[in-house]
């Protein structure tokens, strides 16, 4: 009968591919719950966290999430604050995760400063949204990026590209900046 998307950016780009049928757009939801403040988790398994403002990346690592561009914009972040740390959860399993892991290990100012914690479920993802000051989503395309409704069911503000399909919501609530996918510009808005 239609055409299901989650978002007017993920149905604008089916329109791109010429599909002129009906198409709905249907957000997912959350239970909200699920996003109860929990123990801060994150600081217990990383001490080092404590009285830091806390960056969070959460979701896969792969190179359409824009997380090299994420730590060469950290790295100038960092050039100028010492009490921020990047943490970065996701799968670490994979050829790209591994290489940007080798990457932050070969340079010490980014070795002290970012954290690889691997996949948060539960009540560790939950309390790592709580913990942290910011989300960020740097990504070259998503069609929706439940992450950040995650993180602001949790009442913590985002930065997301306007190639994530939530950015226009996020845009009319003013619960975050649409940011520019520049290393400049990322480093200006973490800060």
């Amino acid at each position: 009968a239609f055409i299901h998307v989650v978002s007017d950016y993920e149905k604008n780009r089916f329109k791109e591919l010429g599909f002129n049928s009906r198409i709905e757009v249907i957000p997912p939801g959350l239970n909200l719950s699920e996003y109860n403040r929990q123990d801060d988790i994150l600081r217990i398994r990383y001490p080092e966290l404590k009285g830091k403002k806390i960056v969070l990346y959460l979701g896969r690592i792969h190179p359409k999430k824009g997380i090299g561009m994420l730590l060469e914009a950290f790295r100038k972040v960092i050039a100028q604050r010492d009490d921020v740390y990047l943490v970065i959860a996701g799968p670490v399993n994979n050829a790209y995760a591994k290489k940007m892991i080798s990457l932050v290990n070969k340079e010490s100012i980014l070795k002290r400063r970012v954290i690889f914690t691997g996949i948060l479920l539960g009540a560790c993802k939950t309390g790592a949204f709580f913990a942290s000051d910011i989300f960020i989503l740097p990504s070259y395309g998503e069609n929706f990026g439940i992450a950040a409704l995650e993180a602001l069911a949790c009442g913590l503000p985002v930065l997301l590209t306007k190639e994530t399909g939530l950015s226009s919501d996020l845009k009319e609530s003013g619960a975050g900046l649409i940011i520019k996918r520049e290393v400049s510009d990322i480093s200006k808005n973490i800060e």
